[in-house]
């Protein structure tokens, strides 16, 4: 690697609660075991589908003309904790003109992060998210109670498929490295942070995407890359993960041709 890339050794800390110390190297072999383990190994198949939700979430209903539409029912490959009566909610909402679209000309890590902590209640980037953020999950101030049965995981993960680059993703596992009123903020700080070594794992990741030509050109940013890799810590699959991934990157792209 040339001396103006981040070396493989870098460790950065992830999540703030009982943080993941990550250095680039494994980050970027989890990734790519998320993005393109199998469960049985070896070759993809009807009898051995690839193990995580990349292929059942990320990649799915891409170009289909309704982002909304096509992410709540996406966002049932990644255990969003809704059945069909929360997804008609969903639904109903949307159709009522009640659920925001996000600016997709700001990324999260780009945004302010004075109005990640305190709704500006606006139409900025920032205002938005947190207009998504209230019609799922409600506003005390407006007397509004949000989509009935929809949590946490319903929101984000609907908001995370439509807006990959705006919307972090959240859940349960996620939820215990953050703290929980304080998510965004936090994740924004160490985003910006970690720039250039999460600048550099997408890079790498995209190479190894592009051997396969997969996923339709959806690429994994580092918003996806940081919740893949906390929650697969949080899970309790760092370590098999991790030896998948890099007995992958050794048979299909070695590191040391990167």
């Amino acid at each position: 690697m040339s001396n103006n890339r981040v070396p493989l050794n870098r460790v950065v800390e992830l999540g703030t609660h009982g943080p993941l110390e990550v250095n680039l190297g494994d980050a970027l072999a989890v990734v790519v075991a998320f993005g393109w383990q199998t469960v049985k190994g070896g070759p993809v198949s009807a009898s051995n589908p690839h193990k995580f939700a990349w292929h059942s979430y990320d990649t799915v209903l891409r170009g289909y003309p309704d982002v909304i539409e096509a992410a709540v029912f996406a966002s049932t490959g990644l255990n969003s904790d809704m059945g069909a009566r929360e997804i008609l909610n969903v639904l109903a909402a949307h159709q009522n003109g009640m659920i925001p679209l996000l600016d997709t000309s700001v990324p999260f890590w780009e945004m302010d992060r004075a109005k990640l902590e305190t709704d500006p209640q606006d139409d900025s980037p920032e205002g938005r998210l947190w207009a998504f953020y209230h019609a799922f999950r409600g506003d005390p101030a407006l007397g509004f109670g949000g989509i009935d049965g929809v949590g946490t995981a319903g929101y984000s993960k609907t908001g995370h498929h439509a807006f990959p680059a705006q919307m972090p993703l959240v859940d349960s596992v996620v939820l215990r490295f953050w703290s929980r009123t304080k998510l965004w903020e936090e994740l924004h700080l160490q985003l910006q942070k970690y720039e250039d070594w999460f600048t550099e794992l997408e890079r790498l990741v995209e190479i190894y995407r592009q051997k396969y030509q997969d996923g339709d050109g959806v690429i994994i940013n580092r918003l996806r890359a940081t919740d893949i890799l906390i929650w697969v810590k949080g899970s309790r699959q760092w370590d098999e993960t991790l030896e998948a991934g890099r007995k992958l990157l050794d048979v299909d792209v070695p590191l040391k041709d990167w």
